[in-house]
């Protein structure tokens, strides 16, 4: 699909400031559970270190839906 993904960077005095949106399936990651962390890698099921991992580093999460985007928005403070 073109045009499928967008990623926006801006540089703040303070940080970066970061926008990704794409033509996915409808997905909030702010509302995915958390990955067992603590369990076995067998008894673990796949995906979810991703958002797990921005949501560490990351700060200001925002999710919204915009038509046919999923867009969120975040900022990585220096």
């Amino acid at each position: 699909m073109e045009n499928a993904v967008q990623v926006r960077l801006q540089l703040l005095e303070d940080g970066v400031y970061a926008e990704y949106s794409d033509r996915g399936r409808p997905f909030d990651p702010l509302t995915a559970p958390e990955p067992h962390l603590d369990a076995r890698l067998e008894e673990r099921s796949a995906g979810g270190l991703g958002v797990h991992l921005v949501r560490q580093i990351m700060r200001d999460l925002e999710y919204r839906r915009a038509g046919d985007w999923n867009r969120i928005t975040m900022r990585r403070p220096c």
